[in-house]
C-alpha cells in the first residue's frame, strides 16, 4: 500500500507543481525533474522511510556509480529498445 500511496503523491506533485514550471529549453528539464525528486524525498521523510538527506545521498551514490562506469568504459549505455 505504501508504494501505491507514494506513487500517487509524487504523481500529484508532478501534475500540480512540477508542470507549473514552463520550459523554454530542453536543457532546463532538470527544473521539473529536480522539483519532483525533491518532493519524492520529502514524501519518504514524511512516511518514515528515510530522511530527505538520506534519499538524496542514495540517489547520488547510484548516479556516481553509473557515471563512473560510463566514463571508464566498464559499461556502455544500453541501446534504446525498439517498440
Amino acid at each position: 500500500m505504501a508504494s501505491y500511496l507514494s506513487t500517487v503523491a509524487i504523481g500529484k506533485f508532478r501534475l500540480t507543481e512540477g508542470n507549473s514550471v514552463a520550459l523554454s529549453r530542453w536543457q532546463d528539464i532538470w527544473l521539473n525533474e529536480g522539483l519532483s525528486s525533491y518532493a519524492e524525498w520529502l514524501w519518504a521523510e514524511h512516511t518514515g522511510e528515510s530522511t530527505a538527506k538520506e534519499a538524496f545521498e542514495i540517489r547520488m551514490a547510484r548516479l556516481d556509480k553509473l557515471f563512473d562506469a560510463w566514463l571508464f568504459g566498464k559499461k556502455k549505455p544500453a541501446a534504446p529498445k525498439r517498440l
